[in-house]
């Protein structure tokens, strides 16, 4: 069996020294419709870092999200789709669209 190490290396993928990673690439959506995230649109809540750390003390990045809820709103006399965390909603910070008979 090979060593250990040259299975891994093997794996790894190989870019050329000087290339650069092209931007168009990078975009997940195309231009004009805006990206999805995980901020409240009321509050501004936004995801905050830092390290998970294992019971054997290693150290990885982690992401916490706000718990962000897609909800129509009743605003300006209008009906509209709003990004909303979940103590917002709590919190009756949201106005619910009246029901249409």
């Amino acid at each position: 069996m090979p060593p250990l190490s040259t299975l891994f290396v093997a794996r790894l993928p190989v870019r050329p020294p000087g290339s650069s990673v092209d931007a168009s690439a990078l975009r997940a959506y195309p231009e004009g419709i805006p990206m999805a995230s995980s901020v409240c649109q009321l509050c501004e809540k936004k995801p905050w870092f830092g390290k998970q750390v294992s019971h054997s003390h290693r150290r990885s990045s982690k992401r916490w999200s706000p718990n962000v809820q897609r909800v129509k709103a009743f605003v300006d006399g209008r009906t509209v789709k709003l990004d909303v965390c979940t103590s917002c909603i709590k919190a009756g910070k949201v106005t619910r669209p009246p029901v249409k008979a």
